[in-house]
């Protein structure tokens, strides 16, 4: 059996703590705060920009910093203490940029707390609303002109043109991290980024040993953060490829209450 004595819990948020209409299950909060009790500290780790991550930090009632953007950008809920700002290079960014607007990518470019993008789609307008991010236009070949060094550029598309996505961004391998998010999307930050970095930056601030550390993710961003800590779970609905590196893959997916299995199971150690 998998126990240890953990003090730190990191939960990535879309595919593994919410719902499918974006909403932390209240069963689920109760356990949160029932380990909470114990002692346990708790963060959030998304790819999702700091604006968008806040009101589930709040709900939960998470003091100790967040991790947003991949582990781009990590502060406190209220941004009085800022532990990691590290966007991608500009002259990078723009390189990159302008490589898959010509090859006609939808992409989206996170600075702060906004995102960029060379037109309004249908699909762009409901993610803005759903996740509570705005969005800037710029127009047709305009993102590469940026000046602003973005946390994070998101590509999206079919599967077999984000595999060659994928494949093309070999090229700047000395200035980027890329997590493919989906089959139909990827994540591009700084090289010198990712989650499981991010936490231990968290970790040694706290006085945590990593090996204290529980996480629980579904997607290739969370690979770093459960590799680096005592205890890494993959949720049932994990991508294959996080779950080729996950300590444990427990039965239960994100729609099921995968999480509250996972701390109960692991954390409070309940015979489930």
């Amino acid at each position: 059996m998998h126990y240890l004595d953990v003090k730190l819990v990191a939960i990535d948020l879309d595919g593994t703590l919410l719902h499918d209409r974006r909403q932390i299950p209240k069963e689920t909060i109760q356990v949160i705060q029932q380990v909470k009790q114990q002692g346990v500290i708790f963060t959030l780790a998304s790819g999702r920009s700091f604006c968008s991550v806040v009101p589930y930090a709040s709900q939960l009632k998470i003091e100790v910093p967040l991790i947003t953007h991949c582990g781009a950008y990590v502060a406190d809920i209220k941004k009085e203490k800022i532990i990691t700002r590290r966007p991608i290079d500009v002259a990078k960014s723009k390189e990159i940029i302008r490589f898959f607007e010509e090859q006609g990518y939808y992409i989206k470019v996170y600075c702060n707390e906004m995102f960029f993008v060379q037109e309004a789609t249908p699909k762009t307008i409901e993610f803005s609303r759903n996740f509570n991010i705005p969005y800037t236009v710029v127009g047709r070949g305009q993102l590469r002109t940026l000046n602003e060094a973005p946390f994070r550029i998101v590509l999206q598309d079919e599967p077999e043109r984000i595999q060659y996505a994928k494949e093309q961004l070999s090229q700047w391998k000395d200035a980027v991290t890329v997590f493919q998010d989906s089959p139909r999307g990827l994540e591009i930050v700084d090289v010198e980024v990712n989650k499981g970095l991010a936490l231990g930056t968290i970790c040694r601030e706290l006085g945590i040993p990593m090996s204290q550390a529980l996480a629980i993710g579904n997607e290739g961003n969370d690979i770093a953060m459960l590799r680096a800590v005592g205890l890494g779970i993959g949720m049932g609905n994990a991508s294959t490829e996080l779950k080729q590196h996950a300590d444990i893959i427990i039965p239960k997916s994100n729609l099921e209450r995968g999480v509250e299995y996972a701390l109960r199971k692991y954390v409070l150690k309940e015979n489930i």
